[in-house]
């Protein structure tokens, strides 16, 4: 019962910081082919999705993508929590490959990351207020979006 409780109050303080990307002014997303920085967005809000050379292969900053990003993280934790898979502040596997890298940047320029991984279906957020990390199993759906950031 106190697990559960725990698990529920972090997963609404993530969720809701999360979430901060839903009240976005509606920029245009685009992806990275135009040469687009991080600076480009400096007081917006934006998702910046990087490969695993760290290259930035997409930008989500539409309001749409960024519900949609929002509610696909806030579900995916609300399914782990429910089935008990949340492993807070563990690592993942020492063999574990980036797969992308997504950068949550608020209007304020604070990041939380999170990290998709090509070898496990397995997510981990970092810089999350209040914890160092969150690492967790996602569902083949959520997890097929992840890997194709372009779809988003």
């Amino acid at each position: 019962m106190k697990r559960n409780m725990i698990l529920f109050c972090l997963t609404t303080v993530f969720a809701v910081t999360c979430l901060f990307a839903a009240s976005c002014s509606g920029e245009k997303g685009r992806t990275a082919k135009a040469a687009v920085t991080e600076t480009d967005y400096k007081g917006k809000e934006a998702v910046f999705v990087y490969d695993a050379g760290e290259n930035l292969v997409a930008v989500l900053a539409e309001k749409k993508q960024l519900e949609y990003i929002g509610a696909l993280i806030g579900g995916s934790i609300g399914q782990s929590s429910e089935a008990a898979t949340l492993e807070l502040v563990i690592d993942v596997p020492e063999d574990a490959k980036v797969l992308y890298h997504y950068v949550f940047k608020n209007r304020t320029e604070q990041k939380m990351n999170l990290f998709v991984y090509s070898n496990y279906q397995k997510i981990r957020i970092t810089d999350i207020p209040l914890l160092s990390s969150i690492v967790w199993d996602v569902t083949d759906a959520d997890y097929d979006t992840l890997i194709h950031p372009e779809k988003i």
